[in-house]
């Protein structure tokens, strides 16, 4: 916070005075999101500052026509649950979801859903200058889902299994602070995994495939929160301080992504910070895709692979990215960084395999 003081004298010569708190600026791309600076904090208000709903909201025309399409200031013990046919804004709000008896069966998939295929391209739900996390993590919830997610900006996300899940809509990420996502040992959806059978697949934002999609300005802190799941075995399994999963994953088994960018973004820990992988035989495969991935700033090493290589971007070789799209990533000053790495770009992509199951890999040995 910064203190403004005004002065002013009358015609009398009389001098009066007044302060007022004001946030510091904050620069897109520039200013590191934070606690600090993103949901409430954007205009530094107080739980005691806004409205309190115990139970669900739910967003639909008739209740997004009494509120000319904006909700300002609320405090939901619930969901938010968005059926509207037009564009509708909730900001400056927490949303936490509630309890619920029953572990592995929550209320509803994420604490604001946003799903109607009913509806058309227009209706979308934007999130600007929220907190949205679950008061009961659960491996079966998700802090933001759906195919009518809109802009996502300045919002503090936390929580999840997953933070925000994109379904056959444009990606739209701005400046919001994505973190301490809860991590499982007994995910039923993911019993498959070849190396760790039943572990949870944590992203901190995942689309199945979009058009001009974006994430610029975002803090990605990709570390598993130690309260809640399996976090202990986790540790155990050889991932010390919970470092797992990915910042952005673009599982492209919907659609292609064409011209995706990932700009000036800060990013720490995780297992695969950026990845686009193939999906193993998926329709959306061969040299459809294209990216930019420019200006990043990595603050803490990716777990390394086997003893040395951290992998910070990695995409599968005939997704169709190439190589040059990828430029001017870097590593940061943080103590987390090793001091011969310290403020330095990151090198080009290497190939590593080939056909389906080759990579493109941004890594350094540390």
């Amino acid at each position: 916070m910064t203190t403004i003081v005004f002065t002013a004298t009358d015609q009398n010569g009389l001098v009066g005075t007044a302060t007022c708190e004001v946030n510091s600026a904050f620069v897109s791309g520039e200013t590191k999101p934070t606690a600090d600076n993103t949901g409430l904090n954007v205009l530094g208000l107080g739980w005691s500052d806004l409205t309190v709903i115990d139970g669900d909201l739910n967003i639909t025309n008739a209740l997004a026509d009494a509120n000319n399409n904006v909700f300002d200031k609320y405090l939901v013990n619930g969901h938010v649950y968005f059926t509207a046919n037009r564009p509708v804004t909730l900001k400056n709000s927490v949303v936490r979801g509630h309890t619920f008896s029953t572990p592995g069966s929550p209320p509803r998939s994420a604490i604001v859903y946003a799903r109607s295929t009913a509806t058309p391209s227009t209706a979308l739900l934007h999130l600007i200058a929220c907190e949205i996390y679950p008061i009961q993590p659960d491996v079966n919830i998700v802090c933001v889902s759906g195919e009518k997610v809109g802009v996502v900006d300045r919002c503090n996300i936390h929580g999840g299994s997953d933070l925000i899940n994109y379904w056959g809509s444009r990606v739209q990420v701005y400046n919001s602070y994505l973190h301490a996502f809860s991590f499982w040992a007994d995910d039923p959806k993911h019993t498959n995994d070849g190396q760790f059978p039943g572990w949870s697949h944590n992203d901190l934002i995942q689309s199945n495939g979009c058009v001009d999609g974006i994430v610029f300005g975002c803090n990605m802190d990709v570390r598993a929160n130690p309260n809640y799941g399996g976090y202990d075995e986790l540790v155990a399994g050889g991932f010390a301080g919970g470092v797992w999963g990915s910042g952005i994953m673009l599982s492209g088994s919907a659609g292609y992504f064409v011209n995706f960018k990932i700009q000036k973004n800060w990013f720490g820990y995780g297992r695969n910070p950026v990845m686009m992988p193939l999906q193993s035989g998926g329709a959306f495969e061969n040299f459809g895709c294209s990216w930019e991935v420019s200006g990043n700033r990595f603050y803490a090493l990716p777990r390394a692979y086997s003893t040395s290589s951290r992998h910070f971007i990695a995409w599968g070789l005939q997704k169709g990215p190439v190589a040059a799209s990828v430029f001017n990533n870097s590593l940061t000053t943080d103590s987390t960084v090793p001091s011969t790495f310290r403020d330095t770009l990151l090198p080009s992509a290497i190939t590593q395999g080939s056909g389906l199951t080759g990579q493109l890999i941004v890594k350094i040995n540390a």
